[in-house]
């Protein structure tokens, strides 16, 4: 042990075990506790947020958990990559495994603001265990709701031929 006051560089039993759980949690919640290049004790998001054109629709791209975490992100992407609120949006969500009710806000929040600016937001869905949570919440009746971007093009297509003819 070094002179008085200075500190051990071992951790005692019961320090070990708090630095343990504290370990066990940031992997659990992704939050930093050991000094990395985010400030300690923020949170770290594992979402990708990508956008691009494809018929009619600006398509969001999200890979990754959408949580509490990810919200704020997801929202000012949103507002970043949707210029217009007349447009046509679809948020592809088939590679997010979890979607909490923080992201189902962000969602609906869009939503709203699309619909009163004549435009839509519909999304992607290929999780059945993700779709099971639109229909719980009732939501599935709220968003258009397609399989795949392709089928949403295609909707899209046959509606406008449909409304044309």
């Amino acid at each position: 042990m070094g002179p008085a006051g200075a500190a051990d560089e071992r951790l005692s039993p019961d320090n070990e075990a708090c630095y343990a759980l504290a370990l066990r949690l940031q992997a659990l919640f992704r939050m930093n506790v050991n000094g990395s290049s985010t400030p300690k004790g923020s949170f770290v998001t594992d979402l990708d947020i990508s956008g691009s054109d494809e018929g009619d629709f600006t398509v969001i791209r999200l890979v990754g958990d959408v949580d509490v975490s990810a919200a704020a992100r997801l929202r000012d992407a949103l507002a970043r990559l949707i210029t217009d609120p007349a447009e046509k949006v679809l948020v592809d969500l088939s590679n997010v495994p979890f979607l909490d009710s923080t992201g189902l806000g962000v969602l609906v929040g869009r939503l709203k603001q699309q619909r009163l600016g004549g435009g839509d937001l519909a999304l992607v869905i290929e999780s059945e265990r993700l779709l099971r949570n639109f229909r719980i919440t009732g939501l599935d009746r709220v968003f258009n709701i397609h399989p795949s971007v392709a089928a949403a093009v295609a909707a899209d297509n046959a509606d406008g031929a449909s409304g044309t003819a």
